[in-house]
């Protein structure tokens, strides 16, 4: 992203954007869904084992049937997504899933509560969800000005890592005082709290074109922008290869810890919680890094940072060789975190907004829907190779793809461009 000499020079604090009452609104709903999000994320696995009391494998079916609908709605969630009202999209879609997520309380409550219900619920969420989070990714730039994009998607982050890194204890905790049913309750609520601040925006929204030839004609139109734009095709490709490697790593790293380094469960929690800290700084410093150095270079950085933090990880043994977990991940999830949100606050001034819903879903069909494939992926490779040789190979998986930028559109400018150029779609040209 460019910026005038007024911008790069001047004192700047990413909370300015909260002196927006609009923005202020989303944010703080946003924030409040992210919490509850992260409770009953942990409550329902939790609940899975010892009120219902099933297997692991059952929570890994959970964790699948959660985030499979990214794989088959995506696409033509984004494409309703620029057709409709997309605040209206998301009141509804918070109003659904309070509901659905209200029933595993009350049905706990009668005595009545079935895996059944828990897996239905969960994938009803699932496709709540995606409509949710593509229409949210698509309005959130319009309470903004271009040049306050990586400013508020900095806070928003850093409000879903704070939420993240709060969420599990919290969970854990009402489990314990309430059972882990009962905890369901504060993401119930989460979404009524999301659904009243963004009753209270105000800001008109543009109204979206319905006069489309067909929802399959606006799917293939997201899609070849995506594919035929040089940063977008390499954004997507990354995120997908990165996500899935990490979401590997990310459903064995608790094994890893109790039985490679041989931690207690309280030890092992506190280095896997050190990732959502890095996370937290990673965003918060986010904006700054991108003003002083420029969003490529920075974009740049940062994966090519990941590459070394991320094969320290494999390293942690007994004794004193812990501290390379925490050194490896703390620092990779900030690295990664950083570069998260310098790719969401560029795509809304790149992307034209009538194809930002169809974008966002391109997008996140690749970055969330190979989640379930890596998670299935990490489990098999701890089951054939054991634990560390699986973290090993994940990693230098990982490593091997953070360095991709060397060859990627990004090297070799200091800023991302605002608009699409010639030389970026569908050309083979080097970046200028």
């Amino acid at each position: 992203m460019s910026l005038r000499t007024d911008d790069a020079t001047r004192p700047h604090r990413a909370w300015h954007v909260l002196e927006n009452r609009d923005f202020r609104l989303l944010w703080a709903g946003e924030g409040t869904s992210a919490f509850g999000t992260s409770v009953s994320r942990f409550a329902l696995p939790l609940m899975t084992l010892t009120q219902l009391h099933r297997g692991v494998v059952w929570v890994g079916v959970l964790t699948a049937v959660e985030w499979m609908p990214w794989l088959f709605c995506s696409l033509p969630a984004g494409a309703w997504i620029d057709r409709l009202s997309r605040r209206r999209t998301m009141m509804i879609c918070d109003l659904a899933s309070m509901c659905l997520l209200a029933s595993i309380p009350a049905a706990a409550l009668l005595g009545v509560l079935s895996l059944a219900q828990v897996l239905a619920v969960a994938a009803l969420v699932g496709v709540s969800d995606v409509f949710l989070m593509n229409a949210f990714r698509a309005y959130a730039p319009s309470l903004l000005a271009n040049d306050q994009l990586v400013d508020g998607t900095s806070l928003l982050h850093t409000m879903r890592c704070i939420a993240d890194l709060t969420g599990p204890a919290a969970a854990g905790l009402l489990a314990g005082l309430a059972g882990a049913s009962t905890s369901v309750v504060v993401d119930v609520v989460s979404y009524l709290v999301s659904l009243g601040c963004l009753a209270r925006i105000e800001t008109t929204e543009l109204r979206p074109n319905s006069l489309r030839a067909s929802l399959k004609a606006d799917i293939r139109e997201g899609l070849a922008f995506v594919m035929g734009d040089r940063l977008l095709r390499y954004f997507v490709t990354y995120g997908g290869a990165a996500n899935m490697l990490w979401a590997g790593f990310a459903a064995i790293d608790l094994a890893f810890l109790l039985h490679t380094v041989r931690l207690t469960p309280g030890a092992a929690g506190v280095l896997a919680s050190l990732g959502g800290i890095g996370g937290v700084v990673g965003a918060g410093t986010a904006p700054t890094l991108a003003r002083r150095f420029g969003g490529a270079r920075t974009l740049m950085a940062t994966m090519l940072a990941t590459a070394p933090l991320v094969l320290l990880i494999p390293l942690a043994a007994p004794g004193w060789r812990a501290i390379l977990f925490s050194v490896g991940i703390a620092g990779a999830t900030g690295a990664i975190s950083i570069g998260s949100v310098v790719r969401a606050g560029f795509y809304p001034a790149y992307c034209p907004p009538e194809l930002l819903g169809r974008v966002t879903s391109t997008m996140q069909l690749m970055n969330f829907g190979a989640i379930p494939v890596g998670a299935l992926m990490g489990g098999q490779l701890a089951l054939a190779l054991g634990p560390r040789v699986a973290v090993s190979v994940l990693m230098i998986g990982l490593a091997t793809v953070s360095t991709s930028s060397l060859a990627s559109p990004v090297r070799g400018r200091r800023d991302l461009p605002e608009t699409t150029a010639p030389a970026l779609v569908g050309g083979s040209e080097g970046p200028t």
